[in-house]
């Protein structure tokens, strides 16, 4: 790889060229922070906008609602526009917050255990910025796990306010807003207890499976990236310089950044790991669409429904167990492509905030 990149730099010693990286080799480092929150802030929104009526369908499937067609949200401007405000403040702040938090524990914490188990010696040192697999993935679980903490904090408060709108405004006709709805639920809830409704549920699980989505999404864009790094091609951005004289590729055979690897690798990341972390999602949209209550209560409101239509077909047929299930994995088959679309927009916005943002090092 060495001799590959010398040969490409003398070849290229009549071009103007500045240092940048790849979407592999990318870190905080190479960023310029403002402009990266920025980028992750802008991006995060519009993306919150475009799956507004999906988040809105799945509260009330997640509620058990079926008499609220997809279709209706769509053909109804009253319903997609419900909780948007705090959607979007929500996901914008909390998502951005989240990326920002990760890329800078990931870059130092690679950092660190590249550290500890390369050895040091001048062969070493040209590749010590580009961390092995393993202490890549290891990065990747501390970073997730810990950016995920930060995400619940922001966004538990607006996702509490969403869903009640969103439940409010189907079942009885409410149009509070954002600060109404807050000021309802700060004072009849325990103040920052009705605020944080399904925080602990959320804390006991969220961070373990944003952990495991980022470790699967960057293993599997290495592997893509190794995998077909024959057939891509050098463009303007390879080989980690900008070459002014380079021709110019498709975006999907580039080698630096392929935008159609990095979505492949978030819809193998987000498509692993939705099925299994479904039954979290419905009881955490539970406990916020009830302030107040906890994990058992909602528990046994779940068994209690099972035990009620446990007779219909829909519902398992005669099986209480079966029924109790359903309830839990109520919403997978539109969660499925819900977490698809949400992993392809962490993904996009990722790393088009990485590259947008990187310092030019002439």
């Amino acid at each position: 790889m060495e001799s590959r990149n010398d040969t490409t730099t003398h070849s290229r010693s009549d071009s103007t060229t500045s240092s940048v990286t790849t979407s592999i080799s990318r870190s905080y480092d190479d960023l310029h922070a403002p402009a990266f929150f920025a980028s992750l802030f802008g991006l995060a929104a519009l993306r919150t906008v475009c799956v507004q009526p999906l988040n809105v369908y799945l509260v009330t499937r997640r509620l058990d609602m079926k008499d609220v067609p997809f279709t209706r949200i769509l053909s109804s401007r009253a319903l997609w526009t419900t909780a948007l405000p705090a959607f979007v403040a929500g996901g914008a702040l909390s998502e951005s917050l989240s990326l920002f938090t990760f890329e800078a524990i990931r870059s130092a914490t690679s950092s660190w255990l590249g550290s500890q188990s390369t050895p040091s010696s001048s062969s070493s040192s040209s590749s010590s910025s580009i961390p092995t697999n393993e202490s890549s993935a290891a990065a990747d679980f501390c970073a997730g796990f810990l950016s995920d903490g930060v995400r619940q904090i922001f966004l538990t408060p607006f996702a509490v306010v969403a869903t009640q709108q969103v439940m409010t405004k189907i079942s009885l006709h409410n149009n509070d807003g954002l600060f109404r709805t807050s000021q309802r639920i700060w004072s009849q809830n325990g103040k920052l207890r009705g605020l944080y409704s399904g925080f602990g549920t959320s804390m006991a699980v969220g961070p373990i499976w944003t952990a495991s989505w980022w470790v699967l999404y960057n293993n599997f864009k290495r592997s893509l990236y190794a995998s077909l790094d024959p057939y891509l091609k050098d463009g303007p951005f390879s080989d980690g310089v900008i070459d002014s004289a380079a021709t110019v590729v498709p975006w999907w055979q580039c080698r630096g950044d392929n935008v159609l690897i990095d979505t492949s690798a978030s819809i193998l990341a987000s498509a692993s790991a939705v099925v299994f972390f479904n039954p979290f999602l419905v009881v955490r949209t539970r406990l916020m669409a009830t302030p107040g209550s906890t994990l058992r209560s909602v528990l046994s409101i779940l068994r209690a429904e099972a035990a009620a239509n446990r007779g219909a077909t829909h519902y398992g047929g005669g099986s209480r167990r079966g029924a109790f299930l359903r309830l839990l994995f109520a919403g997978t088959a539109w969660s499925i492509p819900q977490n698809v679309l949400d992993g392809i927009g962490a993904s996009l916005t990722y790393e088009h905030a990485r590259r947008w943002a990187e310092k030019q090092t002439s």
